[in-house]
Formats: C-alpha cells, sequence, structure tokens
C-alpha cells in the first residue's frame, strides 16, 4: 500500500491525531456548557452532559484502537480499561440489588479520553490539547468572575439568583461554594503558569490583574482549603520562578515565598470579612424588631431574592445564616469543619456493612448518615467516596491514579530541567488532590463536579507523559 491511497491518509498519524484532538473541544465544549449554564434553562446543560459526552469519548477511544501509541500509552489505556470495567460490574452489581445507577457518559469521558489523551496523541511537547484546555478553564473562571461582580453590584438578573448567591456572606455558584473555589483556584494557578511563557509585556500585565480578580472573589467564597492551597501555588511558583541555584538564596526565597503565603491567607481572611460586615450592614435595617426567639431567621431583601439574618435579642448581634455553615478557622481546624466526624461514620459503615468493599453502593450518603451525628450526602473525600462506590478494588485504581500524579508531579517540579508551565501544573495537580481530599471531586466523575474530574485527568495524562519522557531521555 502506497502513501498516495486514499485509505492509507484517512488513517494517517495526522489525520487521527487531527480528530482526536476535535474528540477533546467537543468534550470541553460540552464541559464549557455545563459550567456556564448550570441548572438554567430546565437543566438542559446536564442533559446535554449526561446524553451526549459519550460520544467524542467513544469516537476517541476508537481512533485509539487504530493508531500505534507509545508503550506507556498502552499502559495507560490498560489501566482506564480495567478501571471501567469494573465500573460496569459495580453497576450492574448495584442494579441487580434495586439501586439506581449512574450515567456513565462522564466516567467513561473521564477514563477513556481525558486521562490517555496526552499519551496517545503524542502531544507532550506541542500540547495543543492542554492549551485548548487552558483556555476553556480560564474563561470559566473569569465568567464567575463576571457573575459574582453583578451580584456584588446587585445587577445581577433576578432569573439568575439561584445560580450565583450569597449563603450568608460566602459566594456560591456552581452549587457549592468550595465548587467555584476550587475553579478559582484552577484559573489562577494557570494564569500563572502562563505568565512565564508570555513575552509580551501588556499579556504578562493583563495575566497578573486577572489572578487578582480571580483571588479576590476566591477569598469571598471563604473556602479554606483551597485559599490555602491557592497561596501555597503561588507561594511555590513565586519560589521557583526566581530560584537559580545556591543554598543560600534558597533559603532566603523559602522565607519570602512564605511571607508571601502568610500575607495572602491574611489578606484573604480580611476580604472576606470586609464583604460580610458590607451584607451585614446593608441588610440589617431590614430586620423585624420581633424576638430572636420568636423570629429567628428573618428574610431581608436583595432584589427579589431573600438573604436570612437574625438577631441576639440579648446582644443585638445580627449575623447572616448560611446553608453550608462553617466556624472559624480555628473552631474548624480540629475536625476539618466535621469532616473527621463524617469520615470516622464511614469507617464504621464499612465495618458494618462488608458488601460494600466488594460492590459499592449508589447511597453513599445514606449509608454514612446512619452513623453521623448529622445527615451527609457524600463521604467529603474522594478516596472514601471511591470505596463506597466501587468497593475495595475501586480504591485500589484510584491509590494506582493517585500514585501516578504525586510520582510525576513531585519529579518534575523539582527536576531542573522542567520549565515554569510544567511546575505550575505539577503544582496544581498536587493542590487539586489535597482539595480532593475535603471533597469528593475526584475519581467518581459525579455529575455535580464532574468537570474537576475530567481537568484532573487531563492535567495527570500530561504529567504521566512527561515523567516517562524524561525518564527515557535521563536513561539514554
Amino acid at each position: 500500500m502506497t502513501h498516495s491511497d486514499p485509505i492509507s491518509k484517512a488513517y494517517s498519524p495526522n489525520a487521527l491525531g487531527k480528530l482526536q484532538f476535535y474528540c477533546l473541544i467537543a468534550a470541553g465544549a460540552l464541559e464549557l456548557l455545563f459550567m456556564i449554564l448550570g441548572s438554567l434553562f430546565n437543566y438542559v446543560a446536564y442533559y446535554y452532559v449526561e446524553t451526549y459526552l459519550i460520544v467524542p469519548c467513544a469516537a476517541f477511544f476508537a481512533l485509539s484502537l487504530l493508531s500505534k501509541v507509545p508503550s506507556h500509552a498502552r499502559k495507560s489505556i490498560f489501566l482506564c480499561l480495567a478501571m471501567v470495567v469494573w465500573f460496569m460490574v459495580t453497576q450492574t452489581a448495584q442494579r441487580a440489588q434495586g439501586m439506581q445507577t449512574k450515567i456513565i457518559s462522564m466516567f467513561f469521558c473521564t477514563y477513556l479520553l481525558a486521562f490517555p489523551y496526552a499519551s496517545v496523541t503524542e502531544d507532550s511537547a506541542r500540547q495543543r490539547g492542554l492549551k485548548w484546555i487552558t483556555g476553556i478553564y480560564i474563561a470559566v473562571s473569569l465568567v464567575l468572575c463576571v457573575y459574582a461582580s453583578m451580584l456584588y453590584f446587585g445587577l445581577l438578573p433576578d432569573w439568575f439568583h439561584n445560580e450565583v448567591r450569597w449563603d450568608g456572606a460566602r459566594l456560591l455558584a456552581l452549587w457549592h461554594p468550595n465548587i467555584c473555589a476550587c475553579l478559582f483556584m484552577i484559573g489562577i494557578a494557570l494564569c500563572l503558569g502562563l505568565f512565564f511563557s508570555c513575552r509580551k509585556p501588556y499579556g504578562k500585565a493583563l495575566l497578573i490583574f486577572a489572578c487578582a480578580v480571580q483571588f479576590l472573589f476566591l477569598a469571598l467564597t471563604n473556602c479554606r482549603t483551597s485559599i490555602l492551597m491557592t497561596c501555597a501555588l503561588i507561594g511555590g511558583i513565586f519560589f521557583f520562578g526566581v530560584y537559580r541555584g545556591g543554598w543560600l538564596r534558597a533559603v532566603l526565597l523559602a522565607f519570602l515565598a512564605l511571607l508571601l503565603m502568610l500575607g495572602l491567607f491574611i489578606l484573604s481572611g480580611t476580604l472576606y470579612e470586609a464583604n460580610e460586615t458590607a451584607l451585614i450592614e446593608k441588610y440589617a435595617s431590614h430586620l423585624e424588631s420581633e424576638d430572636s426567639e420568636q423570629a429567628p431567621a428573618v428574610s431581608a431583601p436583595s432584589g427579589s431574592v431573600t438573604i436570612p439574618v437574625k438577631m441576639d435579642s440579648q446582644t443585638g448581634e445580627v449575623t447572616l445564616e448560611s446553608v453550608n455553615g462553617q466556624g472559624s478557622f480555628m473552631s474548624d481546624l480540629k475536625t476539618l469543619n466535621g469532616r473527621t466526624t463524617i469520615w470516622q461514620s464511614a469507617l464504621n459503615a464499612l465495618r458494618d456493612n462488608k458488601r460494600i468493599l466488594l460492590f459499592g453502593t449508589e447511597y453513599v450518603g445514606t449509608s454514612i448518615s446512619y452513623y453521623n451525628p448529622f445527615p451527609v450526602v457524600h463521604g467529603h473525600n474522594s478516596w472514601v467516596e471511591i470505596t463506597f462506590r466501587m468497593g475495595l478494588l475501586g480504591l485500589i485504581f484510584a491509590l494506582g491514579f493517585t500514585w501516578i500524579g504525586l510520582r510525576s508531579a513531585v519529579t518534575l517540579i523539582f527536576d531542573p530541567k522542567t520549565d515554569m508551565w510544567k511546575k505550575s501544573i505539577s503544582m496544581l495537580t498536587l493542590c487539586v488532590m489535597v482539595a480532593g481530599a475535603l471533597e469528593p471531586f475526584l475519581f467518581s466523575a459525579d455529575i455535580s463536579y464532574h468537570f474537576l474530574d475530567f481537568f484532573f485527568f487531563i492535567c495527570l495524562g500530561y504529567l504521566n507523559t512527561w515523567y516517562h519522557q524524561r525518564k527515557e531521555s535521563s536513561g539514554a
């Protein structure tokens, strides 16, 4: 068969690579639709994601079978296939027990497209796929900033108040402050990573400005984990971006980085408290004068929505009520805002229901809540969540992906030959893993936050590929 053969041209590596790239863009477009619209317009974004995300995934996987891929890419495909097969086994077993099973589109797209993309397409050098996904997630973070600005200045349309609102004084978007906080963290890290590769001064200035705006609204979510991780990430990028060798310089830069982290964390708390005070002052005048025991919460108007506020009958102190309540940073530090109690209850549930360790369950929140002093909807930890959903074997697979992320990210961060863009992606991946230790963001590809899973596995695939290339080059 000659190179002029049309069949040979149709299945050439370049043609396959382009088609695979279009599959990634189609998946990214659906994720963009979901993150921008949320549950607006009668959950239309839910429908398209649940129904059509499987299409680019299936097309990509079919094209992967036609591609000639390197050995580490074959290992990635095998690992993901094993995870998907076990997912189908657990879903079948749960269905046999009368449970309602999950939609497969998000799970398949995470494992059969996002993770193997970099290695299958050999896009580690050009990074065309990663750059497009970077653009999508920066755009989402900035759109959230626009939404938050409209909320802050009272310009948000009435029909949008269920999507973006104040939960107490916390900025809430995409159903929970912790979710939008994680997206802000991703946007900041990506902008800082691009800063080092941008050659034009005005481009660098725009990226720093974008980081500042995103950090402002990240502070208003009062999500302490994402804020801490963002401060650590900024400090780490500062350190590795400036460091050029020498132990004395390293000590000095480490000290400056710690000061920068501490200053940013204190600044975030100051910004949040200022916003809380402003909201209380704005709505305190609308409080009714009933006794607080008779009327523990009074609705103060904010456009066409209500903000729950209450006044202490003895002190007269006005506070904002939050659905996702928080204590102070120090009071929540001991139990991680109740998470240690949830994890102990999860262990008790697994101890008394060992069959969950075999095939998992769809009723994670119900299983844990039976042992917990307050009801929960999930395990508040990605590794706990995947154990409940897919049993012990699912946890083993998740730990395998965790090891890939830790090994690759740490190696690349401390490799002096690694450029700052790759170091930024490495540090961001580690920070997302920390966020996943307190929320079920990773591995299970749940409908509410599957876009975080999708981004995490895209980065994980590139890190794994860069790690193997570094290993091969050092071995040579």
